[in-house]
């Protein structure tokens, strides 16, 4: 049961990594569009936004490390890898809906 709730907080970790490293990616065109979300306003600085992103990150990969299954370790830098790429890519390539849709299925 343990190994169930570790995975979900896991999960939950990696999904607000996500969130918040959109955030980041997207503060460009949230300085025009959003200008009042907290890091286009300066309430959080950009620093801060990406320690407590990698934080999120990392904290999600220690829960990772301390499962009995070998692959989790994998499975998790797949997953991160998966989420920068559709961070950075999801504004240009309409076709980034399928990065998400991996997002998701290495979620399970």
């Amino acid at each position: 049961m343990a190994r169930f709730f570790d995975s979900l907080l896991s999960m939950s970790l990696f999904y607000s990594g996500g969130m918040s490293l959109n955030d980041i990616c997207d503060i460009a065109p949230d300085r025009v569009k959003k200008p009042l979300r907290p890091l286009p306003s300066g309430k959080i600085s950009l620093r801060n936004g990406a320690l407590f992103t990698g934080v999120l990150f990392l904290s999600a990969m220690v829960l990772l490390a301390f499962m009995p299954f070998q692959r989790a370790i994998f499975a998790g830098l797949l997953l991160l890898f998966v989420i920068a790429a559709y961070d950075l890519v999801h504004k240009a390539h309409p076709l980034s809906v399928i990065l998400m849709s991996g997002c998701r299925l290495l979620s399970l």
